[in-house]
C-alpha cells in the first residue's frame, strides 16, 4: 500500500496492530508475519479497509521484489552514509547525528539500517560516537537478535559477544547472531552465517550445514565466513 508521507507514521502502527490482531486469534503466539498459518495470512483488502477507517488514503501497488536497490555503503558518497551498529543507536549518538544534521540537509532513514545526511562536512565526530563511516567496516556484515536482557527467550548476551569477536572473526559472509532457534531478525537467502546461542556456547551453520565446533569462535567464524568467496551485504527479514 503506497499512503501519503504524512499518514506514514499512522499507517505502519496501524499494520502492525493488523499483525497483532491476526496473531492474537491465531492462538500460537506467532512472533512474524511469516508464522502466521495459511488460514490466517495478512489480507491487502482487510488492511486497506483498516487504513479508510482511520481516514487514510491509500494505494494498492504491485509487489517489488527485494532489494529495491543496492544499499548504500557507509562513507562519503555525497552525502555522508552512517551505519549504527545493529542498527540501534543510543541518546548520545542521536545528539550527534541531530547535530551534524544541523549543518544542512537533515537526515533520511534507509531500509538497510543506515543514516543518511546530506550536509555532513565532518565524519570524525560520527566515527567518535561508535557509528561507522568506513565502507570496509566488519560492521557492514553482523547482524543480531534482540538476545539477553531484552528477550526472554534468549540464551545468550549475543550483541555484547558479537562485539567483543566483530574485529577479529572477518571473512566475505554475512553473520548472525541468533539467541535461540526463533532466530529473528536473519539474513534472507542462504549464503550467511548462523551463529545460534546453545546451552553450552554457538553452534556455527552455514547454508543449513553445521559446521564443527572448534575452541576458539573467533577462529571458527572466520574459516565459516571463508566457505565462500561471494559476499552479500545482510538483509534482514
Amino acid at each position: 500500500m503506497a499512503v501519503a508521507a504524512r499518514d506514514a507514521p499512522r499507517a505502519a502502527l496501524l499494520a502492525a496492530e493488523y499483525f497483532l490482531d491476526a496473531a492474537d486469534a491465531v492462538g500460537t503466539r506467532a512472533w512474524r508475519v511469516a508464522e502466521l498459518p495459511a488460514g490466517h495470512v495478512l489480507d491487502d483488502g482487510e488492511f486497506a479497509a483498516r487504513l479508510t477507517a482511520a481516514g487514510i488514503d491509500a494505494v494498492q501497488v504491485p509487489a517489488v521484489d527485494w532489494p529495491y536497490c543496492a544499499p548504500p555503503p557507509p562513507g562519503r558518497h555525497d552525502p555522508l552514509c552512517v551505519l549504527p551498529p545493529f542498527g540501534r543507536l543510543n541518546t548520545d549518538q542521536w545528539r550527534v547525528l541531530v547535530q551534524a544534521a544541523g549543518s544542512g540537509g537533515g537526515m533520511r532513514i534507509t531500509p538497510w539500517r543506515t543514516v543518511v545526511l546530506p550536509g555532513a562536512a565532518d565524519p570524525a565526530p560520527l566515527e567518535a560516537a561508535g557509528l561507522v563511516v568506513s565502507a570496509d567496516s566488519p560492521w557492514r556484515s553482523v547482524t543480531a537478535c534482540t538476545g539477553r536482557p531484552g528477550c526472554a527467550k534468549s540464551l545468550a548476551d549475543v550483541r555484547a559477544d558479537a562485539r567483543a569477536l566483530v574485529e577479529r572473526a572477518r571473512g566475505p559472509l554475512p553473520v548472525h547472531w541468533s539467541g535461540c532457534e526463533r532466530r529473528c531478525g536473519h539474513p534472507r537467502g542462504t549464503q550467511w552465517v548462523d551463529a545460534l546461542a546453545t546451552q553450552d556456547g554457538y553452534r556455527l551453520s552455514v547454508g543449513g550445514r553445521t559446521l564443527p565446533p572448534r575452541p576458539d569462535l573467533a577462529a571458527a567464524l572466520t574459516a565459516a565466513r571463508e566457505t565462500t568467496s561471494s559476499p552479500q551485504s545482510p538483509k534482514t527479514q
